[in-house]
């Protein structure tokens, strides 16, 4: 009797409270079927899916404008129209564009030219109309408002939904990528680049793209410029700080606060025993360990570029706490912490005068505190030279598996107001379109130095590299290595959805391994996976991230993912690859703790699924079995 009453609660629960469920599966990619073309006023035409777009695109000129519109030109002295080519121009710059239609996007390429022998502003801007669309997003967030703008270079799209279809603008090349406005404005739906100069008689290509999406909802198009972007490439391991502090560190009384606000009976510590260190790795999943030198920890004051030479006899401390590691967690890599444009030597403002990032008013740029100066490294100043000796030291002295790179691509201050100049950057007046004043985007000033340094790091010493941030240009796209965002507000996922989906655990809220999986379940609602934080969260028991690497992305989704070698899911369905694979299946309560529960194995349409039913704060990861 109590065999058929377990049942029927079961089946109720199945029938009522869930409903009809979803049969999920990677979705065909093919070739969409599209129309697009170059009118004879220069404007991007696209027919797809019983719908038309016109891509209109603005030109600033000195106290105007030069358009491009559906039905006139304004402000060009001449236009040619080819099949797949328009040439306008205007007294100061000329304009060829060019279209390439790929399977999933329409690709815009423009190579712009300065007539002139003076310094020349172009504010630019590409946009559609589209009468009540259902949904739109800037940067990866869903927007209510009619007027909205947001400048996120990780996420840098504009995504419009309508009943039919899903489309997206975003900038390709590094310029345009790091200039970034997305817009909004009434039914007006945009891209722009309002910092724009180029050099006297000097030329420039900026791209940007329009994504296509049969299915009109959010990821199906964030999935379709994934795979225009290579995204979808394997994240080997799980990821922890760790912490070079010693038991002697921690006063009794700080010791038994920290245990009672994070709710265990151990802290962790460089020397605590080897059983307990395993344990802590363990229960952690990790397979990069990070750990930094700072003051508290080591007596060095941290971001001190020339610590190791000034104290040498830190070497043999850090070497120590390495064996620690990899004595009990033999396959754990050790990645020190690196951050290049923050420096606390005591002489390095006069040391480094060439390399400081200067605001607005000549003042040097710091992290929000004084004693945390801001500086840029180049492959000419000095400051890039000491920031590569630490790299070097790091791999070659500590004998680390690789790097940790946190705020790679600039920090706190995103512009540079002095010299050098990036050659493309400057404060436009929106009204006059004059220079108010030139400034460098850190991120482009410094990406010569940030990329010898990535081959050297990967190519050359043949090492690993985890980084915070995920890439604003187009060149650091190439480098398939796991970056993460912060996670402070989980909204900040977004920023995550174009390269790596990882999200860092939240070290403001987490206190428990029970907070930590409560994160990881939000980091789902982003399609991302999770690392963890804080190194004073000490899991009593493994939990989620214990299946979920290795992964390979196919697809990310509101409350899932699928790749490759698993499903992560915290939301019912019937999951599977669309083929007939054999896989494993691991479920979690509302705590974070493995369970057991019995999976019912579909067949439909030939095609193997899992029926997973979840209930609150309850998750899955359907491991795939390799075929023998």
């Amino acid at each position: 009797m109590r065999k058929y009453l377990i049942v029927f609660l079961w089946f109720f629960i199945n029938c009522f409270l869930f409903g009809e469920m979803e049969y999920i599966s990677p979705k065909e990619v093919k070739k969409l079927n599209y129309n697009v073309e170059l009118t004879n006023t220069g404007v991007i035409s696209i027919n797809f899916n019983g719908e038309n777009f016109i891509i209109t695109s603005d030109y600033s000129l000195i106290g105007g404008w030069a358009k491009l519109e559906k039905d006139k030109n304004e402000g060009f002295k001449s236009i040619k129209v080819e099949k797949e080519k328009v040439y306008a121009e205007t007294d100061t710059f000329k304009i060829e564009r060019e279209i390439k239609k790929n399977a999933e996007c329409i690709e815009v390429r423009e190579k712009i030219k300065n007539k002139t022998n003076e310094i020349l502003p172009i504010i630019i801007r590409h946009k559609t109309e589209i009468q009540n669309p259902k949904e739109h997003y800037l940067g990866g967030l869903r927007i209510y408002l009619k007027r909205a703008t947001s400048s996120d270079s990780a996420n840098p799209t504009t995504i419009i939904i309508t009943e039919k279809i899903g489309m997206g603008l975003m900038p390709l090349d590094d310029v345009f990528r790091v200039h970034i406005q997305n817009f909004v404005a009434g039914n007006i739906y945009g891209i722009a680049d309002n910092n724009f100069v180029l050099m006297p008689d000097k030329e420039y290509t900026m791209k940007f793209a329009i994504f296509l999406s049969e299915e009109p909802s959010y990821f199906s198009v964030i999935n379709s410029i994934r795979r225009f972007l290579g995204s979808n490439f394997t994240i080997p391991g799980s990821f922890c700080f760790f912490t070079p502090r010693t038991k002697s560190y921690f006063k009794p009384k700080d010791a038994e606060e920290l245990k009672q606000r994070f709710n265990t009976s151990i802290l962790a510590t460089s020397d605590m025993e080897p059983e307990l260190m395993k344990t802590y790795f363990t229960n952690k999943n990790a397979y990069f360990i990070s750990f930094s030198f700072n003051k508290s920890a080591t007596g060095v004051e941290a971001q001190n570029r020339t610590y190791y030479s000034e104290n040498p006899d830190i070497l043999p401390f850090i070497k120590d706490i390495i064996k620690r590691i990899k004595d009990v967690y033999p396959n754990g890599k050790i990645l020190p912490y690196f951050h290049c444009f923050i420096d606390t030597t005591k002489d390095a403002k006069e040391k480094y005068k060439d390399a400081r990032i200067l605001n607005p008013n000549g003042e040097q740029a710091d992290y929000g505190d004084p004693i945390y100066p801001l500086f840029f490294p180049t492959l000419e100043n000095s400051y890039g030279k000491v920031c590569e000796k630490q790299i070097d030291e790091y791999l070659d002295l500590f004998g680390a598996d690789g790097i940790y790179w946190d705020e790679f691509e600039y920090s706190r201050a995103k512009y540079h107001y002095g010299q050098p100049h990036d050659g493309y950057s400057a404060d436009i007046d929106p009204q006059t379109h004059k220079i108010i004043r030139l400034k460098s985007s850190v991120t482009l000033l410094t990406q010569p130095w940030r990329v010898k340094m990535v081959e050297k790091i990967l190519n050359e010493k043949k090492k690993l590299l985890v980084i915070n941030g995920n890439p604003h240009t187009e060149t650091i796209l190439k480098y398939k290595v796991p970056r993460f965002v912060e996670t402070g507000s989980i909204s900040n996922c977004t920023r995550a959805q174009l390269f790596t989906p990882i999200a860092l655990g939240d070290h403001l809220t987490e206190r428990s391994e029970k907070d930590a999986y409560r994160k990881m379940l939000e980091a789902l609602d982003y399609g991302c996976v999770y690392y963890w934080y804080y190194y004073l969260i000490w899991p009593e028991y493994p939990t989620l991230t214990s299946y979920m690497f290795p992964i390979t992305p196919i697809e990310i989704n509101k409350g899932y993912i699928i790749g490759k070698e698993r499903i992560i899911t915290k939301v019912s369905g019937y999951f599977g690859w669309g083929d007939n694979s054999d896989a494993e299946v691991h479920y979690f309560d509302s705590e974070g703790r493995e369970i057991k529960r019995e999976t019912e194995k579909v067949k439909k349409d030939g095609k193997t699924y899992y029926k997973v039913v979840l209930g609150e704060y309850e998750s899955c990861v359907i491991v795939r079995k390799e075929k023998k």
